[in-house]
């Protein structure tokens, strides 16, 4: 887990909204575009957009990666 406080500690990181879930430093949810201001994220699920992806889509993506 990372806090980010201010634009300057957004740059370099592909932060794009939060949350921005990562592993290894790799955003699981690739779609997302890379934000250049502190900012909330959407995420698609199947009942629409939401603020977290649902479980299922959370651990079909670190599936995806192995874990």
């Amino acid at each position: 887990m990372r806090l980010l406080k201010s634009v300057s500690d957004i740059e370099g990181t592909g932060f794009a909204g939060s949350p921005t879930i990562t592993v290894n430093g790799d955003d699981i949810f690739p779609d997302g575009a890379p934000s250049a201001d502190l900012a909330c994220r959407i995420y698609m699920t199947p009942n629409g957009f939401a603020g977290l992806p649902t479980m299922d889509q959370l651990t079909k993506a670190l599936r995806d990666r192995g874990l």
